[in-house]
């Protein structure tokens, strides 16, 4: 791949880091205005593993939707995720 060249793949992933930096934002203003702020390396072993299980099956649960979009028809595919 060029530099400077988007490919097809680059922008049917957009909606996914626009997403990401939302979240981003949005949690780092809750975690300031509620001063709640703690080291994350003070975390458990425990936190840890759950929140990396969390991080696998969303990435699971997103690779299965647009695998699903992807193959049928959206609007049996939406009301599906909805679901969860």
């Amino acid at each position: 791949m060029r530099s400077g060249h988007v490919s097809r793949n680059d922008w049917s992933r957009s909606p996914e880091y626009a997403r990401t930096a939302i979240i981003i934002v949005v949690l780092s203003v809750f975690v300031a205005y509620t001063s709640n702020w703690s080291n994350p390396f003070e975390l458990s072993s425990k936190n840890w593993l759950f929140l990396g299980l969390s991080g696998l099956a969303t990435g699971a649960a997103w690779v299965c939707y647009f695998r699903a979009l992807k193959i049928g028809e959206a609007s049996k595919v939406a009301p599906v995720d909805k679901c969860n």
